[in-house]
């Protein structure tokens, strides 16, 4: 399933060479590293078309262990991975029950349990795009693709134009978000920022794994009504 949204030939350039070069480290360090493959930012074919124009994009820290085999710069393997895993509900984990949350919460609809479509509504990334071994990148992993990775998220959340950006990486990878948006940050709760990039409106939040259920609720509904 192909997304559809806005592109400029330049932003398109920019960003798929970042992709090549993420591939070609992968490709050149997979034997001694123990890595796996690329992740591709997963853009919902109603990103950009639904009734309630919001736009919520959500970053994770990283990848970890991505089964979903390919290493071609054109095979975007998170589309597979909503279509075959989240959408028909193989696949559970407390991120992916924090964003349909938050999503349904933003889009002011009323069924959690049945409404598999929101997933399609939204944008998914991470700030690593490549695991190690099953795990999140090491020290020396993360330096390898650090650069690459920063210039690539900055590009897609500026191609694609997110409302609602949401960080869910805790204390990782901070600086790296500081560096990425040089904006004033405003602490509401030690769990809880924002800040504004342009029209978007950013958050930072820690990993949803691990919650309570009261305190996830209050953090949805404070993003939901920011």
């Amino acid at each position: 399933m192909s997304p559809s949204f806005p592109t400029t030939k330049a932003s398109k350039i920019a960003i798929d060479e970042l992709y090549r070069q993420l591939h070609e480290l992968q490709t050149t360090n997979a034997a001694a590293l123990g890595l796996v493959d690329v992740f591709h930012t997963y853009v919902g074919p109603s990103y950009h078309s639904n009734e309630s124009n919001v736009r919520l994009m959500m970053v994770g820290k990283a990848t970890a262990e991505w089964k979903v085999k390919g290493t071609s710069p054109e095979v975007n393997q998170s589309d597979k991975f909503i279509e075959k895993e989240i959408i028909p509900g193989k696949y559970h984990s407390a991120f992916w029950f924090f964003m349909k949350s938050l999503a349904l919460a933003l889009h002011n609809h009323p069924d959690l349990e049945n409404d598999k479509e929101i997933y399609r509504s939204v944008a998914w990334s991470n700030v690593m795009r490549i695991g190690e071994g099953g795990y999140n990148p090491g020290r020396t992993v993360a330096a390898l693709q650090r650069k690459a990775c920063l210039e690539l998220l900055k590009s897609e959340v500026d191609l694609y134009a997110p409302t609602h950006l949401v960080f869910v990486t805790g204390s990782t990878y901070w600086r790296d978000l500081e560096q990425l948006f040089p904006v004033n940050w405003t602490e509401h709760a030690t769990d809880y920022w924002r800040a504004k990039y342009g029209e978007t409106q950013i958050f930072w939040t820690r990993h949803p794994q691990g919650w309570e259920k009261t305190r996830r609720d209050e953090v949805i509904d404070l993003i939901a009504h920011a």
